[in-house]
């Protein structure tokens, strides 16, 4: 898998964080969970973030 992914709208989670102050937009698809080129996984589930069990921390994917 070569190249980058770029998601509108879309959160990436550092998973060496805590899950504190998350942020989630409403235009978010709910449906979909990806790794991005770099092997960091990106949230677009609702449920799924409110569910991990790791800490986390929101990065804009723009940065």
């Amino acid at each position: 898998m070569s190249g980058f992914i770029y998601i509108p709208t879309t959160y990436v989670f550092d998973l060496q964080t805590t899950p504190t102050g998350l942020l989630i937009q409403d235009e978010i698809d709910k449906r979909r969970n990806i790794w991005n080129a770099n092997g960091i996984k990106i949230f677009q589930n609702k449920e799924l973030l409110e569910n991990y069990s790791e800490g986390i921390k929101i990065v804009p994917n723009n940065y």
